[in-house]
């Protein structure tokens, strides 16, 4: 399906469905627009390897999974198409949130020169732990091993050479109300415009 295809679907039903009817048909079922299904679900594998988490949670969402934005981001406006743009991994892990929120405070009851800290804390609050908010520098290992594994992924090729992100959610429904959250704002936009 094109993406104006995808858009125009996507419109129609953001229109008529809940944000769990449209969670189900555009997050958790159907295809994903910027990688096709084997990559996917390598690239799906490679990443609960690295973190042993179950591949059943982890998924690519954002633009990658639509085939284009639903938020206007800067330079970016709502409904842009996939391609300038990065592929979006959420992992939800229990286990792996404690792990980097605890290497996160041991590093804060440490080290003052956390420039992030205050953001980070916003996001922690939202059940997502956002990797580029994580103390960088020699004191804290975990952010380079992080961004060396992502960045790896993309230096392979396998995955269209997009910069690859992923957050770390407490549980699925930190990630829902994130999405939720987007869902209405495409919403309140689509209704501005009309």
């Amino acid at each position: 399906m094109s993406y104006d295809a995808r858009i125009a679907a996507f419109r129609a039903d953001i229109g008529s469905l809940n944000n769990a009817s449209m969670l189900d048909r555009w997050y958790y079922s159907g295809d994903c627009a910027g990688l096709q299904h084997q990559a996917e679900a390598q690239l799906r594998r490679e990443v609960s390897d690295q973190f042993s988490v179950s591949i059943r949670d982890i998924l690519i969402v954002g633009s990658a999974r639509l085939g284009f934005t639903i938020v206007q981001k800067p330079q970016r406006p709502t409904f842009s198409h996939f391609g300038n743009s990065d592929i979006d991994v959420a992992i939800i892990s229990k286990t792996l949130f404690n792990k980097y929120w605890q290497l996160a405070l041991s590093h804060w009851e440490d080290h003052s020169d956390w420039r992030k800290a205050e953001q980070f804390r916003l996001y922690l609050f939202r059940g997502w732990l956002r990797p580029d908010m994580l103390p960088t520098g020699s004191g804290f290992a975990a952010s380079d091993e992080w961004f060396d594994f992502f960045r790896g992924l993309q230096a392979s090729g396998l995955y269209g050479g997009y910069k690859i992100n992923a957050g770390i959610y407490y549980d699925e429904t930190f990630l829902e109300r994130y999405i939720h959250s987007s869902l209405d704002k495409c919403r309140r936009f689509i209704e501005d415009k009309i």
